[in-house]
């Protein structure tokens, strides 16, 4: 059986004590968290950026992301295209967000609206089914400017960026129940997220060790 993998949201329930304990297990993480990971010490298996507005704060930042030694599988929205580096690397695969069936087929994903939940299909395609969620709140708060208040950084917003719209979350939901549907198993370690209440997810009760153990059957 494959590994289980660990997705790594950007909100700021992040605990990355305890995501650096568990900096052996396969993991994908999403958008600029790519400033954050020679603090984690460990290089996510996995990238994805398959939003168009996030792809926006990225895009000049491909050539970075690209460097990072142990990356083996990218996904990138379209948009990053117009980065040679990207187009060029065999590790990436291009993507369209789209009203389409869990799964990716010919560059195309079903579009839940947020890229840590379109990203549940994206683990799936690469055979694992045990998934635990970790920094993924589900909350935010419109701002214009200042600090990125939901992320687990503050600068995780480049300057001169705002969110005046508010993320879309509901459709975690349809991506769990659809996942669940394909064989994979969720637990939650995020404390005060929302998809309790959205996709019905239990905060993760047992030990950091015991749920490791649970990603390695």
């Amino acid at each position: 059986m494959t590994p289980g993998a660990v997705l790594i949201g950007s909100g700021p329930s992040l605990n990355v004590d305890e995501l650096r304990a568990l900096g052996g297990v396969p993991a994908i993480a999403f958008n600029r968290s790519f400033i954050a990971w020679r603090d984690w010490g460990f290089t996510p298996r996995y990238y994805a950026c398959t939003n168009a507005a996030t792809a926006a704060l990225v895009v000049n930042d491909v050539d970075e992301i690209l460097a990072f030694d142990g990356l083996e599988r990218i996904w990138l929205h379209r948009r990053c295209a117009q980065a040679e580096a990207a187009r060029s690397d065999p590790r990436v695969v291009f993507v369209d967000p789209a009203t389409t069936d869990f799964g990716l087929r010919d560059g195309r994903i079903a579009d839940y609206g947020n890229v840590g939940a379109s990203s549940l299909q994206l683990l799936w395609s690469m055979g694992h089914r045990r998934v635990l969620l970790m920094g993924t709140d589900a909350r935010y708060q419109l701002r214009e400017g200042g600090p990125a208040v939901n992320h687990f950084r503050a600068d995780y917003i480049p300057a001169g960026f705002s969110s005046n719209t508010p993320a879309s979350t509901e459709r975690w939901r349809d991506a769990v129940a659809d996942a669940r549907a394909h064989g994979m198993e969720f637990r939650l370690r995020a404390p005060g997220s929302a998809l309790t209440e959205i996709a019905g997810l239990d905060q993760d009760a047992a030990s950091l060790e015991q749920t490791a153990a649970w990603l390695n059957p």
